[in-house]
C-alpha cells in the first residue's frame, strides 16, 4: 500500500528498484489523508445469489474517505475466487497481445505466429558492437501505463540502453518524446498508434529462431 492508493511492483533481477506495473487510480484512490487498509471481498449481490461482486473495500487512516470499488460481477458462486495479478496477466515469458490473446511473435525480420517457445534472444555481451536492435511498431509495455518515462530524444534513449548491460530494450513514444528503458520485456500490448515503438536488443549472431510475442 502507498499513502494515496494500492500499487503493485515487480522485483526484477535486472533493476535495482522494483518496477511499477499496476496502480488502479481509477478504481481506488484516497483524496484526503492516507490509505489505512484494503480488503478483497467476494459477496452475493442479492439474497438469491444470482451474481457476485468481487471488490476492493478501502479506508483512510483518519476515516475521512473510503468505500468500495467493484472489480467484477461474475454470474456464479465466487466465494472461492481469489485475486491474482501477474506482471502481464499471462503465464508465458514474453508476447505481444491484443484482446487478451497473443497474436504474434516479433522477430528481426517481421512477425510470425506466436508459440509458447517465443522468447527474446539473450544478449551476453555489453559491447555495442556485439548487439543490435530490431524495431516493433504499434506496441506499448507495462511501465508506460503507470510511469511518465524520460523526456529525451530517441537517439538518447537508445544510447542509455546501449550503455546499460541489464537493459533488454527500450520503448519510445515519438509524439511525446518519452523514453522507457526495459529491464523486463514480458508481454507487449498492441496499440493502433504507430508512434508507439519498441526496440529489442538482440545479439549480432542471433539466428532468429527465438524472439518475443505480441498480443
Amino acid at each position: 500500500m502507498e499513502p494515496k492508493g494500492l500499487a503493485f511492483y515487480y522485483k526484477s533481477n535486472n533493476s535495482a528498484r522494483p518496477l511499477l506495473y499496476f496502480f488502479p487510480s481509477d478504481r481506488l484512490s484516497i483524496q484526503k489523508g492516507s490509505l489505512e487498509s484494503v480488503q478483497y471481498q467476494s459477496e452475493p449481490e442479492t439474497d438469491e445469489a444470482y451474481a457476485y461482486e468481487l471488490r476492493f473495500a478501502y479506508q483512510s487512516k483518519d476515516a475521512s474517505s473510503g468505500g468500495t470499488s467493484i472489480l467484477s460481477r461474475p454470474k456464479y458462486n465466487a466465494t472461492a475466487s481469489f485475486l491474482r495479478l501477474g506482471i502481464d496477466g499471462n503465464g508465458f515469458i514474453l508476447g505481444v497481445c491484443e484482446d487478451n490473446q497473443c497474436v504474434a511473435c516479433p522477430l528481426a525480420n517481421g512477425l510470425i505466429g506466436w508459440s509458447k517457445s517465443c522468447e527474446a534472444e539473450k544478449v551476453t555481451s555489453c559491447r555495442a558492437s556485439d548487439f543490435h536492435y530490431y524495431k516493433v511498431v504499434c506496441v506499448d509495455q507495462f511501465p508506460s501505463k503507470f510511469t511518465k518515462g524520460d523526456c529525451v530524444k530517441e537517439s538518447a534513449c537508445e544510447s542509455k540502453c546501449s550503455k546499460d548491460c541489464k537493459c533488454l530494450g527500450y520503448f519510445y513514444n515519438q509524439q511525446s518524446s518519452r523514453c522507457w528503458i526495459a529491464y523486463e520485456l514480458k508481454t507487449l500490448t498492441k496499440v493502433e498508434n504507430s508512434t508507439h515503438v519498441g526496440y529489442i536488443k538482440a545479439p549480432n549472431q542471433c539466428d532468429g529462431l527465438n524472439a518475443i510475442s505480441i498480443s
